[in-house]
């Protein structure tokens, strides 16, 4: 059954997901040796599919927290009907009472699933902004990468002429 905390564990991973990413963004922001050219390439590459992956994750949490709202407006529903099936005889004070304490029930819910979908929002907020920082650092990647290159195919008399 999903619950509260399996989207919690969920989201543990998440952030530990965010954080290895965000250490191959400074992993591949240093440097600038040619070496490490091919290396920052692949970290670039390996944090852009952590954030395909953050994403994706993103949408499966959704699913899961719609299943978890039907699954509480479910066992509401289910302790509603037993506790009225449960009364012998229904006054009107007690049909009131309990269609209030139903609604503050549904409230509730509601609240929980809204505070969830705001922190899911802003996971996603911040895989939009992952996304374009990772578009940032390859357009870097790629001229140092080429400044490399154009280092490298220089004449090698060149590089060594005294000024």
């Amino acid at each position: 059954m999903i619950n509260e905390t399996t989207i919690r564990r969920s989201s543990v991973a998440r952030r530990r997901n965010s954080l290895l990413a965000a250490v191959g963004l400074l992993l591949a922001g240093s440097g600038g040796c040619a070496p490490y050219v091919t290396l920052k390439s692949d970290l670039l590459s390996q944090t852009d599919r952590a954030v395909a992956s953050l994403e994706q994750s993103s949408v499966d949490r959704r699913r899961l927290i719609d299943e978890l709202r039907r699954a509480r407006i479910d066992r509401l529903n289910e302790a509603f009907d037993a506790d009225v099936r449960s009364q012998v005889e229904l006054s009107h004070a007690w049909v009131i009472d309990h269609r209030r304490a139903y609604a503050v029930g549904i409230d509730g819910i509601e609240r929980s699933t809204q505070q969830t979908e705001r922190s899911l929002d802003a996971d996603l907020a911040n895989a939009r902004a992952a996304r374009a920082a990772i578009l940032q650092l390859r357009a870097l990647h790629e001229r140092e990468a080429n400044w490399l290159t154009l280092i490298h195919s220089r004449p090698s008399n060149l590089q060594n002429t005294p000024d």
